[in-house]
């Protein structure tokens, strides 16, 4: 009768659990159903958050999309002119989307204002020239890679540009405007501030082919990703 009891206990613990030999004794490690649907349930989740993860683009700023605010002043201009560009303050603003899943390489686009005057000596009197740039630009942006929070961008530009020149006496003001093939460059580090926010610090390279005048400008921006 015990060798009976014995193998009814043997069988009833391999139908509702697991177990092993330790000591010349049996210890029984239980698998309730419940337990076995959680670990199921665990299991799946698992694995749909890992599929969902791969099929995003591996982005080292964060997000696929942007837009962002730009504002700066530029250190030095080379070139000539009666305003020539040095001191002026410059201001963007656009929209950047991620093109590549592959390498970190984005697409933007942007409108950029600077405006400069200077006291000239026309004659015998002293006038006001005032140069603004008007340019919309697309570049290609590249995002190094990672230095802990901060990472390093370069960015190359081409697009048009209207400048105008004016001249006033304070009685007749004179003017001078032309539409150009623009072209830019920026060098930079990017750090993220929040979730979705990031702020940038470079430099930024703006000229024009039918403008000697050649701008060298210290940025800061404010990026908001999604």
């Amino acid at each position: 009768m015990k060798f009976l009891a014995a193998t009814i206990a043997i069988g009833t613990l391999c139908a509702t659990g697991a177990y092993a030999v330790e000591n010349g004794g049996f210890a029984l490690a239980m698998l309730r159903d419940n337990d076995i649907d959680s670990m199921r349930v665990a299991q799946a989740e698992t694995q749909s958050k890992y599929r969902s993860a791969s099929s995003r683009p591996s982005l080292r700023d964060g997000g696929s999309q942007a837009l962002f605010v730009r504002s700066g002043y530029t250190l030095a201009a080379s070139g000539g002119g009666l305003a020539d560009g040095k001191g002026a303050l410059l201001y963007s603003a656009g929209y950047r989307a991620r093109i590549s899943r592959k390498i970190p390489l984005s697409f933007e686009g942007e409108v950029v204002f600077q405006r400069d005057s200077d006291p000239v000596i026309i004659g015998v009197g002293q006038e006001q020239a005032t140069r603004r740039a008007i340019s919309g630009l697309v570049s290609l942006r590249y995002d190094g890679p990672k230095f802990g929070p901060v990472t390093p961008y370069f960015t190359g530009s081409v697009g048009p540009v209207h400048v105008r020149t004016e001249i006033d006496d304070g009685f007749t003001p004179l003017s001078d405007s032309n539409i150009e093939l623009g072209y830019g460059a920026r060098v930079g580090v990017a750090m993220p501030v929040h979730r979705n926010w990031s702020v940038e610090a470079g430099y930024r390279l703006l000229g024009a082919t039918n403008d000697d005048i050649k701008t060298h400008t210290a940025e800061l921006g404010l990026s908001y990703r999604f």
